[in-house]
């Protein structure tokens, strides 16, 4: 069942936890990686999902029942290709994640938001 002003999930494929979409039931994990405004609007994550980054305004943040979502782990990403005349010779890489802020007016934990292993090598440490 929907709740007014929810967001429902679209399925896709793709490759500090403070406290607020409500989603339907996919058959794949959903990325929520990107820095995000969620304006009001609820977030409740599935088994397989993952999270990373700012989440802010939301509304009801909650992980389902027996789900388990993750923190996407902290690691190279692959950005911007590097180029020398013209010619792609590499990617830049960048280090990002293994953390995430949800800043929610509520929240539900009813399964796991796990951060095992995420978080910086002991050695990369802030």
């Amino acid at each position: 069942m929907m709740m007014h002003g929810s967001i429902r999930r679209l399925a896709v494929n793709t490759g500090m936890v403070g406290l607020g979409l409500a989603v339907g039931s996919g058959a794949f994990a959903a990325h929520y990686t990107n820095d995000t405004d969620w304006g009001g609007a609820d977030l409740v994550l599935q088994a397989g999902d993952v999270i990373a980054g700012v989440h802010t305004n939301i509304g009801h943040f909650a992980v389902a029942t027996g789900a388990t979502a993750t923190i996407q782990p902290y690691g190279p990403v692959l950005s911007d290709p590097v180029y020398s005349n013209e010619v792609v010779i590499g990617y830049a890489t960048t280090n990002t994640y293994g953390w995430a802020r949800i800043y929610a007016v509520s929240g539900t934990v009813a399964g796991t938001l796990s951060a095992n292993a995420a978080g910086y090598p002991a050695t990369l440490g802030p």
